[in-house]
């Protein structure tokens, strides 16, 4: 037996040699390929050409889809500004452009005009308030050098019956300053260098006054010398606003105002003031409606060529769209090359990888082996030695078999029990019969032991000198004497075996005819659920159907729904929830985005409009429907506002769905303009404390309806309306 064993060893030991050589062989094979080299190289060339074309194409895309979407906002803004043309063409705005320029132009010289008369009155009015208005150089002049002078005309006050004689005859006089006689040659001295300056002398001594002359309005200036003077030499003419000269010179008179009296002057030259201000006011109010014009006139024209650059803008969005789809539909043509190209790349890095993993792994079963044959030749020349020890006759008398057996028993052993000795088999024999003992006989069942195994167990638990060797010589008895018990019981426990075993048949046969029911109960369950599945799922595709049709149809640009089939619940107790996101898109081209993103309040409320409307078109129940809308204007604008009730009604129109909707007072005009009855109730009084019948206002395509109404709503007692 065991010389065959140990040739056995040494033939294995022997073994790895060979294997050593092949996997090296292996090793170098896998490491020179040039074929495999030369396809990886063609297939990384392809896979860049094809990455690079496609990405250049994604690139376009993106561009052509920016520019798309830039164009769409011009054009957008274009067709809104082209409203302003009001129907007319470029020449007619262009006109009208011209014309508004000229009115302006001529508003602006008019302004200018009246700037510079009220520039003019208001330095008038200020002189006049100063007193240097007549003779302003010859009173500043004389003031230098401290000598008083006085405008003629602020020292005479004349009165209502002496205007017509002494206006004119004071006129010629206007530009002459008075000052004290005394004076006088000192300012014809400071006047040499003013040429016409006229200088009257006050204060001299004169006749008696003459009751029809002009009074003084400043004490220090008595002109009566001069004025007695000038009433000689003039005379008043048969027309009362005329004076002669005894030279021969006529003035004319009948000023509208006084021009003597600084108070006199003053008043009119302020009535000048107000007058060229309202001027100027109405001047500047012409301007501002010139200026209005010419915005118009304008506007109308950016209108007109806003029109043109829509149309050319819609030109090039198109141009882009189809440059746009070229692209696309080239990169789809690009596609399954790239794919297959990817692909091949996938391949020969996978294959390479396995190449290196293999080569690694040969390198390693070599190294592996090497270490392998090393210890087996050590191994080897341990088990001579061992061979050459062993007793292999006497093993051989004291086995109860044949060598076949013995080494089959050996080679069936764990390592670690190969090398045990007898004294290591002993204890494991040990070891084994007492835990058979407390197996059969547990100390709860101490007393039901045959006597027999009970002195035997003694016999062989003894301690003591050579209890070793008793033990071993009682081992036989003992094993013997527990197989005999156990045989005994051997057809007890056969018996309740077969009893467990039918039992555990009918058991077994009631659950496979459950199994069975069950079964049925599922496939009727998956069924029915299946069919319901199939139900919402349609009814879900034609709600996003009509969604996004009327959102198309409705000025947006497409809308969707996203949802997932749900699991089933576990318990037919469990609510089987689905969950529906309505989407849509904000721009051409763009993908859809969930209602919850952030977005515009009136752009969730329209489409929110539009699903209602959607659910509602895509019941299909054959049943009239009736749609109930509560504020439905609360967060849209104007232009939604006309567009969700147009929608409204014309899902009522289209489907025979009655819509009826509470709306704000605003949004009265465009509900008559779309629904086919509008009723309004409103309070009698606001004022009143009882609850008073509500007044009704109605729209109706049939009047009859309106007065039914009326009467079911005004009357004592509600009752149906016919």
């Amino acid at each position: 037996m065991l010389p065959s064993l140990g040739d056995a060893v040494l033939q294995r030991a022997r073994g790895p040699g060979i294997r050593q050589h092949e996997l090296a062989r292996r090793a170098k094979e896998l490491a020179d390929d040039e074929a495999f080299t030369k396809r990886q190289k063609a297939a990384q060339s392809t896979f860049t050409k094809l990455d690079d074309a496609d990405r250049d194409l994604g690139e376009q895309v993106a561009t052509l889809q920016q520019q798309i979407e830039e164009a769409d906002g011009w054009w957008r803004e274009a067709k809104l500004n082209a409203r302003d043309a009001d129907g007319r063409d470029e020449p007619t705005a262009q006109r009208e452009r011209a014309d508004a320029g000229a009115e302006l132009d001529k508003r602006v010289k008019a302004v200018g005009v009246a700037e510079k008369a009220l520039s003019d009155a208001e330095e008038g009015l200020e002189d006049a308030e100063s007193g240097k208005d007549l003779a302003r150089q010859q009173i500043d002049l004389l003031a230098t050098e401290r000598i008083e002078a006085i405008c003629l005309l602020d020292a005479v006050a004349l009165t209502d019956q002496q205007r017509p004689k002494w206006e004119p005859a004071l006129w010629p006089y206007r530009a002459a300053a008075v000052v004290d006689h005394h004076h006088l040659k000192m300012a014809s001295d400071l006047l040499a260098d003013l040429p016409g300056s006229i200088l009257i002398a006050a204060n001299l001594t004169a006749a008696a006054r003459n009751a029809d002359l002009p009074c003084n309005t400043n004490s220090d200036y008595d002109l009566s010398g001069f004025l007695a003077s000038l009433d000689s030499r003039v005379t008043a003419h048969a027309n009362p606003d005329r004076v002669y000269d005894d030279a021969g010179i006529v003035t004319i008179g009948g000023f509208p105002r006084p021009v003597t009296d600084r108070a006199a002057r003053i008043a009119a030259a302020r009535d000048r003031v107000r007058q060229e201000f309202d001027s100027h006011r109405e001047a500047v109010r012409m301007q501002k409606a010139a200026e209005q014009q010419v915005a118009g006139a304008e506007r109308r024209l950016n209108g007109v060529r806003a029109a043109a650059e829509a149309v050319e803008l819609q030109r090039k969005i198109s141009t882009l769209q189809a440059e746009d789809q070229a692209a696309r539909d080239e990169r789809a043509k690009l596609a399954p090359d790239l794919t297959a190209a990817a692909a091949e790349r996938d391949e020969v890095l996978r294959l390479e990888g396995r190449r290196e993993n293999e080569i690694k792994s040969l390198r390693a079963q070599k190294a592996a082996l090497d270490e392998t044959t090393r210890e087996r030749q050590e191994k080897r020349g341990s088990l001579e030695k061992e061979q050459v020890q062993l007793d292999l006759a006497g093993l051989r008398a004291r086995w109860n078999g044949t060598d076949e057996s013995a080494r089959d028993y050996l080679l069936a052993l764990p390592e670690t029990q190969q090398a045990w000795t007898p004294e290591d088999w002993w204890e494991e024999a040990k070891t084994l019969i007492n835990t058979a003992i407390s197996n059969c006989f547990p100390p709860a069942a101490s007393h039901t032991r045959p006597k027999e195994v009970t002195s035997l167990l003694a016999e062989f638990s003894q301690r003591g000198p050579d209890s070793s060797t008793k033990a071993q010589a009682a081992f036989p008895a003992l094993r013997h004497a527990l197989h005999v018990y156990l045989r005994q019981h051997e057809d007890t426990d056969q018996y309740e075996r077969q009893q467990i075993a039918h039992q555990r048949k009918e058991r077994h046969e009631s659950l496979d005819a459950a199994r069975i029911g069950h079964g049925e109960a599922v496939q009727a369950s998956r069924a029915h659920r299946g069919a319901l599945t199939s139900a919402i799922k349609q009814k879900l595709e034609d709600v996003k159907a009509a969604f996004d049709r009327l959102d198309m149809a409705h000025g947006g640009y497409g809308a969707s729904l996203q949802y997932d089939e749900p699991l089933p619940p576990a318990h037919p107790t469990e609510n089987w929830e689905w969950k529906v996101t309505p989407t849509w898109r904000r721009a051409r081209r763009r993908h859809h985005i969930p209602y919850n993103r952030r977005a515009n309040t009136a752009q969730i409320d329209d489409r929110a409009i539009k699903l209602v409307c959607a659910a509602a078109a895509a019941s299909g129940t054959g049943r009239p429907l009736v749609l109930v809308l509560d504020e439905l204007g609360r967060n849209l604008g104007k232009q939604h506002r006309r567009e969700a009730v147009a929608l409204l009604g014309q899902i009522g129109r289209e489907s025979g769905i009655t819509v009826v909707g509470a709306l704000q007072d605003d949004m009265e005009s465009y509900a008559i303009d779309a629904c086919g009855e509008y009723i309004k109730l409103r309070r009698s009084s606001d004022s009143s404390p009882y609850n008073e019948q509500p007044v009704v206002v109605g729209y109706d395509e049939h009047a009859p309806r309106v007065e039914l109404l009326r009467a079911w709503l005004t009357g004592n007692e509600y009752r149906d309306a016919v």
